[in-house]
């Protein structure tokens, strides 16, 4: 597991370091059938650039040390980004497909001609900060809409009180870092970004599936047809049910239950005693989940009761 005092170190060495360079390479997501999800490319670029990803990495390394927060390990049901997580690279399905090109980029193309198609697929971006005899991969999550097209956009440069007209791609580069592989984990710290970029959005899609069905096979107080509208493309509403699915909450959470989550938490859910139901609509289906996987708790000290976007089992 990775912790704050190994992250120190890494700075140390990061700092000592004689030899110090970054490369940016770029991925892109191919469509969902294709048998190999990503084609990584790598880039020609200056070595200005290369000093500005290494100092890039050093900064958000030096703002995650600055806030004295606790590693946790990796779980479904951390929505939020306040705390930095960490998880095996060995528990990322598609971790190879996209760093393997990287750590051995001999053979991997170079990321020179852009059409439509190619923009379309543009899907994050990685950088591999070499130091010495060591080297890092940090990710951001990327897309069509930060790169600035000739004839598309009106693209002007400023430069000694004058305007120009810009004639090239011009790709916008945020600052922030997503997360990045060290000592065989990966850091996470925007987690929603992570699992785009790694494609968690495939293995949401089958786990919802497998939870709808199991919801359909112990439960009747939902109109099945209409929760699975609901869920439709949303990708917030599977990770829910695959969280649910995670937690082994469904045989769990019957009626009585939920229905006691609705009243003690005033929800917009409307209840038929009569029939034992609930009726779902577009607007609640997601507070259904959430009460669902047990998202409405009660503190102990205070007796308050809270909707929660976060929990992690103690």
């Amino acid at each position: 597991m990775t912790t704050l005092g190994e992250l120190e170190q890494l700075k140390q060495r990061l700092e000592q370091a004689t030899i110090k360079r970054a490369h940016l390479y770029f991925i892109l997501k191919e469509k969902r059938t294709a048998s190999i999800p990503f084609t990584v490319y790598k880039t020609v670029h200056s070595p200005a650039l290369s000093t500005a990803f290494f100092d890039m990495f050093k900064l958000s390394l030096d703002e995650l040390i600055r806030h004295q927060v606790n590693i946790e390990p990796y779980d479904i049901n951390m929505d939020s980004n306040e705390s930095p997580q960490y998880i095996p690279l060995e528990n990322v399905t598609h971790a190879p497909l996209i760093n393997q090109p990287i750590i051995n980029d001999a053979t991997t193309e170079i990321f020179e001609y852009v059409d439509d198609d190619t923009i379309k697929k543009m899907w994050a971006y990685a950088v591999k900060v070499t130091f010495d005899d060591e080297h890092i991969i940090y990710y951001r999550k990327y897309s069509s809409g930060k790169i600035l097209r000739p004839g598309i956009f009106n693209a002007i440069a400023y430069n000694g009180g004058r305007f120009t007209h810009v004639e090239e791609n011009i790709f916008q580069i945020p600052n922030d870092v997503d997360a990045f592989s060290f000592n065989n984990e990966i850091v996470v710290l925007q987690p929603m970004n992570f699992e785009r970029i790694f494609g968690y959005e495939e293995l949401y899609e089958t786990a919802s599936q497998n939870a709808l069905q199991q919801i359909a096979a112990t439960h009747n107080y939902v109109n099945m047809v209409d929760l699975s509208t609901f869920v439709g493309t949303d990708g917030r509403k599977k990770r829910k049910l695959a969280a649910i699915l995670n937690n082994g909450l469904i045989p769990q959470m019957g009626f009585d239950q939920i229905c006691t989550t609705i009243q003690l938490y005033n929800l917009d859910i409307q209840i038929n005693q009569a029939t034992q139901e609930f009726t779902l609509t577009a607007k609640n289906a997601f507070l259904f989940l959430k009460a669902l996987n047990d998202d409405y708790l009660r503190s102990e000290i205070t007796a308050n009761r809270y909707e929660i976007s976060s929990k992690r089992r103690t």
